[in-house]
Parts: C-alpha cells; sequence; structure tokens
C-alpha cells in the first residue's frame, strides 16, 4: 500500500512471458499505479496472456513506455474485473509510446470507480508520445454505473493510430465512447464519425449485452492452479458474440492454439468474441 506498486512489473526487458497468474487488492497511496499487471519502459516483443487481474486500484493491464520504447507486445486472452478503482484508469491502459502492440480476445468489466473506463489510452506527460500503430481486436468491453467504455484523451485522438475491429461494446447506465472532445453515444455514432469498427470495409463489433454467464461475479479464485474454473466470463450458448470475431492480428497470433479456458482458440472456422470460444 506504497507508492508506485504493481502486482507484476516488467521493465528493460525483451522476450517475456506473463501467463497464468491472478493479480489482484493491490493498492497505491499516490495517483499512479497499483494495478495488476504492467510491461513498463523499454519491455518489448512481450506477452501478457491467460491471467485474472480484479479489485485492483490502478489498471489490471497498463503497457506504460510513457516518453520510452515499447514495441510489439501482445495482451490476449486475459480477464479484468473491478480494476481502476482509483485515479480514473482503465481495466486495460496504454500510457505514451506504445508501438505495434496487439490487444486481442480479452474481457474487462468495469463498473464506475472515480471516473476509470474499460479501456483508456492518454498522453498525459509522456512528451508528446502517442500509442501508433496498435491493434485492438475481439475484446468484450463492459461498463457499469456510468462508467465509460473507451475514453481516448485529446492527443491520442488527434495522433496517435489505435484501430478498433470485431470488438463488443456494452454499458448499464448510459452508453459512452470518449474521443478526445468528442462523445458518442452509440457504436454505430462512433464507427460513422471515425471510421472505427471497420475492417476491409465491412462494419464490425457488436454493441449490446455480450451474454455472459455471471460478468462481474469472478471473485478471488486463489489458486491459478484452478484459473479455468473462471466460468463467470463464458459466453452463454445464445450469446451474440459466437463465430462474430475477426481474424487475429499480426505473426505472433500464429502461436495461439487455446482460449483461457484451455479449448480450441478457433471452432467453426470463425473466432469468438471475448476469452471463451464457445463454438
Amino acid at each position: 500500500n506504497g507508492a508506485a506498486p504493481v502486482g507484476i512489473w516488467v521493465a528493460g526487458s525483451n522476450r517475456v512471458t506473463i501467463q497464468y497468474n491472478e493479480s489482484y487488492n493491490n493498492h497505491t497511496r499516490t495517483s499512479t499505479d497499483g494495478g495488476g499487471i504492467d510491461l513498463d519502459w523499454d519491455t518489448n516483443n512481450s506477452i501478457v496472456q491467460y491471467n485474472y487481474t480484479h479489485g485492483n486500484d490502478g489498471p489490471g493491464y497498463l503497457l506504460c513506455p510513457a516518453k520510452k520504447g515499447g514495441s510489439n507486445n501482445v495482451l490476449r486472452y486475459n480477464v479484468s474485473e473491478n480494476d481502476g478503482r482509483k485515479n480514473g484508469v482503465g481495466g486495460i491502459q496504454l500510457y505514451g509510446n506504445v508501438t505495434g502492440a496487439q490487444i486481442y480476445n480479452n474481457v474487462v468489466y468495469m463498473s464506475n470507480k472515480n471516473g476509470s473506463s474499460a479501456f483508456r489510452a492518454h498522453d498525459i506527460g509522456s512528451g508528446g508520445k502517442v500509442p501508433k500503430n496498435v491493434q485492438v481486436r475481439n475484446n468484450i468491453f463492459v461498463s457499469t454505473g456510468g462508467a465509460k467504455v473507451l475514453n481516448i484523451t485529446a492527443g491520442v485522438a488527434k495522433k496517435g493510430s489505435i484501430k478498433f475491429a470485431g470488438n463488443s461494446y456494452h454499458a448499464t447506465g448510459g452508453f459512452r465512447i470518449q474521443w478526445g472532445g468528442s462523445g458518442y453515444g452509440s457504436l454505430n455514432a462512433w464507427r460513422k464519425s471515425k471510421g472505427q469498427e471497420k475492417l476491409n470495409g465491412r462494419a464490425t463489433g457488436v454493441q449490446g449485452d455480450p451474454k455472459l454467464n455471471r460478468a462481474g461475479k469472478g471473485g478471488t479464485i486463489g489458486d491459478t492452479a484452478k484459473l479455468r474454473n473462471l466460468s463467470a466470463y463464458k459466453l452463454k450458448s445464445n450469446s451474440p458474440l459466437i463465430n462474430r470475431g475477426v481474424s487475429h492480428p499480426g505473426m505472433l497470433s500464429a502461436l495461439v492454439k487455446l482460449d483461457f479456458f484451455g479449448d480450441s482458440a478457433i471452432k467453426g472456422g470463425k473466432h469468438d468474441i471475448g476469452v471463451d470460444e464457445a463454438k
């Protein structure tokens, strides 16, 4: 409960894999950090997969090169539940000079707390460095109690390049995508205005209830050998997200064989959205 703690923190490193962890209830007395897992300054070519974060003051998953470097990192098949308890952060958060990141098939469940959002990208204090060439695909972003689904600061919206495709967006208590100085009350309005959620000329993405088993009720597992018991984030049989995903981005995706629960990462010829490949 001190200054700038994070459950798992990597910096100045290359080709690190962080997987099969539960990182939760980390706190901070300051305006930063207190998160679950952080790829910080000068971490490159690294993978964060099959993890569960929850109840952290800071982001569940943070890519944080700030003014330094951080290229070709991957976040995939992770769950964040009610992270961002302080300081208006994101369940998944990008800060500064994030380059070539691939963020796909994650689930973020965010209840409103101090202005937090399911996904946040910002450049505050980064010396003008912004995320570029970032692919965000097949994720589920759920917000409740008025929390924003996405929150992208003005500098990132103007100078950055983050491409969203094939994601699921759901909010209770008011749907809100913040894109710089503009706010959008629906996926369709955002798509029309900014050209997001389009791939190869066709509309992608889903707005509405993803029909997860018990979203927000994951609780504490306490034994990482049992992470696959996190059934709260499995898709119900009538979920609209089954076979609605798009292709995985980049070459590292060829290494993905399993979803969060140990099933095949693709069934029926198409990816599902989220951490569960249902059918």
